[in-house]
């Protein structure tokens, strides 16, 4: 072959060599375009939804709120200071054997009343308790009461005293004449004060008082309580300003609206020694 030949080969075959060294071969691409996708499938981002907190260790739950409640009635008042509790009815008449009250009554013939049998009525009663229908101290003016009243012999001895040495003087001064009868009248009831449930026991129903409504004078006359004329009205302020030490409690007009219409007196037991007083 000659030189020429061999030449032109070894040119073509260099030429070769280069043109495949130009041309790089295709490598496949490490992203691949992400594949076409109709618009109905593109997902619409949505809201995150709430943080929520592992269930292994819940809080516990905030208590409810209390309901609001009715005020409940409170409880009755405790006895006076210095008084001491009564004892209970029932108790008191398997203890008490007479009573001397009743006896000196009795001996002095100034009250017209007859003995009942014991009282136990609930919280309420009374031992030696008598029906009293008049009061009639020596050498004075009979007074009855339009409605007999039942209560303890401590009242009717007080009635007496405080009729004889108060109601009928002051009558004659005020008014000229003596008190024949006492209008309205109340004794022993079982009931609390003022006829509430929530109060005390109310002294009418230990049978230690009495409740006066209007004084009827021998002539007919009769005078209220609660009058606010003279000389009926300086009759009654005194009489009842009076009997103020003989009863240890004394209510009446302006007192309160439960003692408007009517004059209120007890024996009561009050202070230390029993001989407080609670007149209004």
């Amino acid at each position: 072959m000659s030189v020429l030949i061999r030449t032109l080969l070894l040119l073509a075959l260099l030429g070769s060599a280069s043109s495949a060294q130009a041309v790089p071969t295709p490598r496949p691409n490490p992203f691949p375009p992400a594949a076409k996708t109709e618009a109905a499938d593109v997902p619409v981002p949505q809201p995150a939804p709430p943080e929520v907190k592992p269930s292994g260790k819940a809080e516990p739950a905030k208590p409810a709120e209390p309901e609001a409640t009715e005020k409940t009635a409170s409880e009755p008042p405790t006895a006076e200071p210095g008084s001491p509790p009564p004892a209970p009815a029932e108790e008191e008449t398997k203890t008490a054997t007479s009573d001397p009250e009743c006896d000196a009554l009795k001996a002095a013939g100034e009250v017209e009343f007859k003995p009942l049998p014991p009282i136990v009525e609930n919280r309420c009663g009374a031992p030696f308790p008598i029906s009293i229908t008049a009061i009639q101290p020596k050498g004075g003016q009979r007074v009855a009461l339009e409605q007999p009243v039942v209560a303890r012999c401590a009242v009717a001895a007080a009635m007496v005293t405080w009729m004889r040495d108060t109601v009928q003087p002051s009558a004659k001064k005020y008014l000229g004449e003596e008190v024949a009868s006492l209008g309205s009248t109340n004794g022993y009831a079982c009931r609390g004060r003022n006829r509430r449930t929530d109060t005390k026991l109310s002294e009418h129903g230990r049978a230690n008082a009495v409740d006066i409504g209007s004084f009827k004078f021998v002539s007919g006359k009769i005078v209220a309580v609660g009058h606010r004329e003279d000389p009926g009205l300086s009759f009654m302020l005194d009489i009842r300003a009076k009997a103020c030490g003989l009863f240890k409690t004394v209510l009446g007009p302006g007192s309160d609206v439960y003692h408007s219409t009517h004059l209120h007196f007890d024996v009561i037991r009050r202070g230390r020694n029993g001989n407080a007083t609670y007149c209004h």
